[in-house]
């Protein structure tokens, strides 16, 4: 047949009535996405807390998620807990992996590093990657606190190392930076950049936009303008500021790619837009010299004044020349 999710819904329904746990599940999760009927967080509650009530694990993860969002229910720390306690002794690695979390952050128990470290554990022999990594991120916080030795940082990148090797994009980002820097490991700039390179290909921005300023600036891969608005522009279309502006200043000087000041303004202005400081004193240079767009002092003032209000050294130097002149603005010499 083909597929049809209200048709399913139905079905469900039927079930679910009939006390069938895994059809209240699915009822719940079906109310609580709107998929094939309209999101109704209560009664998704309801019938999730149907199938808790009959030990249906899942169900058990699905509605401590709920409390600690606070969705659907006033947000309760010890409910979720509770809930994420049943599904974790019976094996489940997300609820084991989250209940590690509230004990790791004293939500809903008391703060306990041992206890947090047994059920990431837990989630972590089954290779549930968050899990692994958030092990990997507690030695890291252990040894900060404590005298360093060799073995011990060898231990907290070896737990990330793991993570990264399983795929996991954070781990793999975290692994490149401490190359990169040489925290905790040698440092290595060309294996640096390959575990950013393994991140990027998963789409993690972040590693997406320093893997372009590595090939930027021809450190741990050879220089490549081209491959820095690659990878530049892949960071700036999913929204990362800093990105856009670089792509922006990419356009701008044709480095990597033909020279096109309207472009170079447009990812400007998108950078500007989510408050980068650089983009908005990017933008007010441009309205002011018709660059990639039409002059509009009313705009530049606009720009500047925002890229001031961020104590950006060129911006507030430039507002100083502003009133000094008396341009867009009343002359004061004060």
């Amino acid at each position: 047949v083909s597929q049809d999710k209200e048709i399913a819904v139905n079905w469900y329904r039927k079930a679910a009535e009939l006390g069938h746990a895994k059809a209240q599940y699915n009822l719940g999760l079906a109310l609580l996405k709107g998929e094939g009927l309209d999101v109704d967080l209560a009664n998704a509650v309801k019938w999730l807390q149907k199938s808790v009530n009959q030990g249906y694990v899942p169900a058990q993860l699905a509605l401590g998620s709920l409390y600690g969002q606070g969705k659907g229910v006033p947000q309760d720390y010890a409910q979720a807990a509770a809930l994420y306690r049943m599904a974790a002794e019976q094996g489940h690695p997300e609820a084991q992996y989250s209940l590690g979390l509230l004990y790791a952050r004293g939500l809903g128990v008391k703060k306990d590093p041992k206890e947090a470290e047994y059920w990431l554990r837990k989630a972590g022999e089954q290779s549930h990657l968050e899990a692994i990594y958030a092990l990997g991120l507690m030695k890291k916080k252990a040894d900060a606190k404590a005298v360093k030795d060799k073995s011990d940082n060898e231990t907290s990148i070896d737990a990330i190392r793991k993570a990264a090797e399983t795929g996991y994009p954070q781990a793999q980002y975290d692994l490149g930076m401490a190359y990169l820097t040489g925290q905790g490991v040698e440092k290595n700039t060309t294996e640096g950049a390959q575990w950013l390179l393994k991140a990027a290909e998963q789409g993690f921005t972040r590693a997406q936009y320093d893997l372009g300023h590595l090939y930027a600036n021809g450190e741990g891969v050879e220089p490549d303008d081209g491959q820095a608005v690659v990878w530049y522009r892949k960071a700036a279309e999913q929204g990362f500021a800093r990105a856009q502006y670089m792509l922006g200043f990419m356009y701008a000087n044709g480095r990597g790619i033909d020279k096109d000041e309207a472009t170079a303004f447009n990812w400007y202005k998108k950078s500007a837009e989510q408050g980068l400081a650089d983009g908005q004193f990017a933008v007010y240079y441009a309205y002011t010299n018709g660059t990639g767009v039409a002059p509009n002092e009313i705009e530049a003032l606009q720009w500047l004044r925002k890229a001031a209000e961020q104590n950006h050294a060129e911006a507030l130097f430039n507002m100083g020349n502003v009133y000094a002149n008396g341009w867009g603005v009343a002359k004061d010499d004060m």
